[in-house]
């Protein structure tokens, strides 16, 4: 039956394991919806989330508004959760899956379509302010399959893509946005098979790529400089083993990197975990452990200033399987602050799948909601996530995701 989905607005409870004081209270939950105009199988909302201090951006690689699987990105107010603009780009059509991927800088917004040219892919550049398309990114070496797009990261005058299959080992795409000019980077020591650009995270002048499936799965990590495009630091866990996936979800804040890791099996099988380091200095800081076994925590991770969201999509809550969940840190001291859920928490909801952060504004992914039996996906919209905590300026600008 065709319907216009509204913007639900839900501000409520959700439950909480927490520290005395830390989460804050009350907390103001928005659950947010997409807009259709035709009847969807699944849309995928949830399954790419990118947010800054005014926007938030969401692909939906399924929609199927143009056509079967063509692809669209929802676009929300990130201060108030109001519903802006779909966007879609002016070729989009059924197949392009755009909306694989999304990044936010500023009032732009990147978004990328593996499934366009022929699942060569492709990337779309848009004002947010006006909803318009400004450019389109597609590789030097575009062919069928290349899946260009599945990854990407924005900043002010650059933009990165991955496609963690091109030659069998994965690589990044630079370009200037004023030129166009492209660079490809790989990683040194890659192999067939690494996912190299699987996961991608910008802070200034520091790109984290991700290659979750080096070495038989066991993952790893790689620092770039964006302008040299010089190999900084290659981060790998010591206590990796094979099928952990460490590189599955990135991500940078100041003089600090998070890698997500949800394979690991230290406190059960496929438990999870996330390992903090500090870049300048290449130490790792701080382990963080999943919960139980299957949970996939560290499935999606987030940072910002002092704060650290991890997702375990797969974790298991009053009986219910896979409804998901979030933890959330102090970085500081790396003290747990409380464990978020959904409050219409269902079976295969999974929450937590996909997860964005800035400032006191946590966007969590649940791609498994379900709403008059169609499954279209959601997302949640916390604000504030956490109470004060003692904050350290590490950038003089915090603008992009």
């Amino acid at each position: 039956m065709k319907r216009n989905l509204l913007l639900l607005l839900l501000a409520g409870m959700v439950l909480l394991a927490v520290a005395p004081g830390a989460v804050a209270d009350p907390l103001s939950v928005t659950k947010l919806v997409g807009r259709y105009k035709l009847p969807q199988i699944n849309p995928g909302l949830g399954l790419s989330i990118a947010v800054n201090d005014r926007y938030i951006v969401c692909g939906e690689r399924g929609n199927d508004d143009r056509g079967l699987n063509a692809g669209a990105a929802q676009v929300y107010d990130a201060r108030t959760g109001r519903y802006l603009r779909t966007l879609f780009g002016t070729d989009t059509a059924a197949g392009d899956t755009f909306g694989e991927s999304v990044a936010v800088f500023g009032n732009m917004a990147l978004v990328g379509a593996t499934g366009a040219n022929g699942a060569g892919g492709k990337a779309y550049l848009f004002d947010l302010r006006r909803g318009k398309q400004t450019m389109v990114l597609e590789p030097s070496d575009l062919g069928p399959g290349l899946n260009f797009g599945r990854t990407v990261a924005l900043g002010k005058d650059t933009a990165f893509v991955g496609t963690p299959i091109r030659g069998g080992k994965g690589a990044v795409y630079r370009f200037d946005l004023a030129t166009l000019a492209e660079t490809i980077v790989e990683a040194s020591d890659g192999v067939a098979d690494d996912d190299f650009g699987g996961a991608l995270d910008l802070e200034g002048r520091w790109l984290l790529v991700g290659a979750p499936q080096e070495s038989t799965s066991t993952g790893k990590a790689y620092l770039i400089d964006t302008e040299s495009l010089d190999e900084l630091a290659i981060f790998t866990p010591g206590d990796g083993a094979a099928m952990d996936f460490f590189g599955n979800s990135v991500a940078l804040d100041g003089d600090f990197a998070l890698l997500g890791a949800p394979g690991h099996d230290s406190a059960g099988a496929e438990a999870g975990a996330a390992y903090l380091y500090q870049i300048s200095n290449g130490m790792q800081l701080h382990k963080f452990d999943g919960n139980a076994a299957g949970d996939f925590f560290g499935q999606a991770v987030a940072m910002d200033e002092n704060r650290i969201a991890i997702g375990a999509g797969e974790a298991d809550f009053l009986g219910l399987n896979t409804v998901g969940e979030v933890e959330l840190f102090d970085r500081r001291t790396t003290a747990s602050l409380g464990v978020l859920h959904s409050h219409d928490r269902q079976t295969s909801h999974r929450f937590g799948t996909y997860l964005a952060l800035c400032g006191n504004r946590l966007v969590v992914g649940v791609p498994g909601d379900t709403r008059n039996a169609s499954l279209l996906g959601a997302i949640y919209l916390h604000s504030p996530v956490v109470g004060p905590l003692p904050l350290a300026r590490v950038a003089a600008l915090r603008d992009f995701a």
